[in-house]
């Protein structure tokens, strides 16, 4: 809307997603009782305000619209997670094939899912050229990050990004959404290696950056 400043919007655009992701869990699993479900939209609607608070209204501008433009590989990032709130719904609710996830690794994957969002909102703080699309931002005079997460790992947000998705099918109650999350993650992957390969041969400083960080996603793993 007109007027309106980048953040609040964000957090209006949030609070849709979040009742339409509702509507999707509780609409196809057709009932209202599962706590998993409740507990899954409150952390994930308060993942996002993280996310938007840490951001700078410019970076919010790019996330939108990266290269203020809008680009389509930004909805295929979310076929693979809306799958998995799919399959999760209907086998809660109506297939029961993967269904009885103890109640201490639903609430494990709850804690997961909370240190997933801080991650991320970590990332976003630290990096301001956080774009939802793999790109160098020439046009935001980006340079390389070594704060923050980064000083870790190389790639926070997907560490983020995959910490959160294996986190969802425990805390939502269904196994059946790891499968999903599996093809989800194999895309993650693929991402991180291609543009690994362009901020190494683009961004000044990201090739030193790489020899100095040692590890992709996981600390002492990969």
């Amino acid at each position: 809307m007109r007027g309106m400043s980048p953040r609040t919007m964000g957090v209006l655009q949030s609070l849709a997603m979040t009742v339409l992701l509702g509507l999707v869990l509780f609409g196809l699993a057709q009932r209202w009782d599962v706590a998993g479900f409740w507990v899954f939209l409150l952390l994930w609607f308060l993942a996002r305000l993280m996310a938007i608070m840490a951001a700078d209204p410019d970076l919010i501008r790019e996330r939108a619209r990266p290269g203020g433009r809008f680009r389509p590989e930004t909805l295929v990032a979310l076929a693979f997670p809306m799958a998995q709130l799919v399959i999760a719904a209907l086998d809660v609710g109506h297939w029961r094939i993967g269904t009885g996830v103890p109640a201490w690794l639903q609430v494990l994957g709850g804690i997961g899912f909370v240190m997933g969002g801080w991650l991320t909102a970590a990332a976003i703080q630290a990096n301001r050229y956080f774009s939802s699309v793999a790109r160098v931002q020439e046009d935001r005079g980006q340079t390389t990050i070594g704060t923050g997460p980064y000083r870790v790992v190389r790639h926070p947000g997907y560490a983020a990004a995959l910490l959160v998705s294996a986190s969802s099918g425990a805390l939502l109650g269904s196994w059946l959404s790891y499968l999903p999350a599996l093809a989800w993650a194999g895309m993650v992957l693929w991402r991180l290696r291609r543009e690994e390969a362009m901020l190494a041969a683009r961004l000044p400083g990201y090739a030193d950056y790489a020899q100095a960080v040692r590890w992709r996603v996981v600390p002492g793993v990969w």
